[in-house]
């Protein structure tokens, strides 16, 4: 996906389903100027919910954004809005909820072992976090964030 986040400390919740969506979204909590540079150099855009960051001059001011909202969902609706963010089903949970690694395709073969019995018999496509470590399957689960993720864009916004 063209766009990455890096995502200050305060918003855990929204770094977290950036990734659902499929985006780059770096969780860090960043308080000097050297750590910032070293994101913004490599295409990151910062999301923040500090205010003194936007007094810095030297930053940026596209690299730059001050989050608004104190709530995860009006969060969500305000970076798809500002940033046009789509809902891409190539993309949508490509990358690790917890870690941000992009996830690989598994086999059935290769996820039995490390799956519940039930999920392994239901179940065909499997992802894998190499770092995590963790395999994750199309449950009821991913219904319900594809549910709420779907909420974020078409509630006063419609890419």
């Amino acid at each position: 996906m063209d766009k990455k986040f890096l995502v200050d400390f305060m918003l855990g919740k929204l770094a977290k389903w950036l990734r659902f969506l499929g985006y780059d979204a770096v969780y860090k909590s960043i308080t000097n100027m050297r750590d910032l540079e070293r994101y913004l150099d490599q295409g990151y855009i910062f999301l923040t919910r500090r205010s003194d960051w936007l007094k810095n001059k030297k930053l940026p001011k596209d690299m730059l954004y001050f989050v608004q909202s104190n709530k995860t969902q009006e969060q969500m609706r305000e970076i798809i809005r500002h940033f046009n963010l789509k809902l891409d089903k190539n993309y949508i949970f490509s990358r690790c909820s917890r870690c941000n690694t992009v996830l690989v395709e598994k086999n059935k073969e290769e996820a039995i072992p490390h799956v519940p019995e039930y999920i392994g018999k239901i179940h065909n496509r499997f992802k894998f976090c190499p770092i995590c470590k963790r395999f994750y399957w199309p449950g009821t689960h991913r219904e319900r964030i594809e549910a709420w993720l779907k909420a974020c864009f078409t509630e006063g916004h419609r890419p």
